[in-house]
């Protein structure tokens, strides 16, 4: 059975200032731990990720601690600087108290299983322009509506500006549809879905839905290690659909 020193422990490491926001959304008032993530403090919704994730969590208050889960606590901190330290800039973590579980969810599986956020080579490349942040453009294809077809888009992303957007025609005014960075998250997705070994979910609020564009690159380039990654330039096709599984206006 445990005693006083090992839940008492616990307790004095959830109040650190580090530990007391919850290490996805950053919520006040963490209520739950996981040895799983490596020893983090999390809030009620990010515990459900957790265990969607396949990731056991326990209770602050209600359940039992002995020393050596205790010892084993990294805290927020020390996991966040190995798990996070290449977390792109287009990646939104997910809000306090807002977003839907899917953002939570994926945020966490991209974290924790897939360790997207601890390699460099493991992200998009970007130009870096003087002081003005990424910035990246290029022909895409999108596929329509109610369609297989693609049709090229001229598609631009600025964290200066803080949007990613696309152009139905080169040198039309005005974009068919921009979206903020901030409030954008992206998955890697790999060939399980639709097939392309490249595929990404690219996920955003819009009105009282979360949209969705699927996309993959059609070039890839060989490590040397022998592995394929996504070529930066390479052309990309998107197809979008509703969170309700209904297409979107192209």
């Amino acid at each position: 059975m445990a005693t006083a020193g090992p839940i008492s422990a616990i307790r004095s490491l959830a109040e650190r200032p580090e530990n007391s926001r919850c290490a996805e959304c950053l919520a006040s008032g963490t209520t739950v731990a996981s040895l799983d993530t490596g020893g983090t403090f999390a809030c009620n919704a990010c515990a459900i990720a957790y265990r969607k994730a396949g990731l056991r969590t326990k209770s602050i208050e209600r359940d039992r601690w002995q020393e050596a889960e205790v010892a084993a606590m990294q805290g927020n901190l020390a996991v966040a600087q190995q798990l996070e330290r290449n977390l792109p800039a287009f990646y939104r973590r997910p809000l306090p108290h807002a977003d839907a579980d899917v953002i939570r969810q994926q945020f966490v599986l991209a974290k924790y299983k897939r360790k997207e956020f601890t390699d460099p080579a493991m992200q998009v490349a970007y130009h870096r322009l003087g002081g003005g942040g990424f910035s990246k453009e290029g022909a895409l294809m999108k596929r329509l509506k109610d369609s297989d077809k693609y049709l090229p888009r001229h598609f631009e992303l600025s964290e200066k500006n803080n949007y990613l957007r696309y152009f139905v025609k080169d040198g039309q005014r005005e974009a068919k549809n921009t979206i903020p960075i901030d409030q954008v998250n992206v998955t890697m997705l790999g060939s399980a879905v639709d097939g392309h070994p490249n595929l990404m979910q690219i996920m955003f609020p819009q009105g009282s839905r979360t949209r969705s564009l699927y996309v993959y690159t059609t070039r890839t380039r060989r490590s040397s290690t022998g592995t394929t990654r996504s070529a930066a330039a390479s052309t990309i096709a998107i197809r979008c659909r509703c969170c309700q599984l209904t297409s979107c206006a192209s």
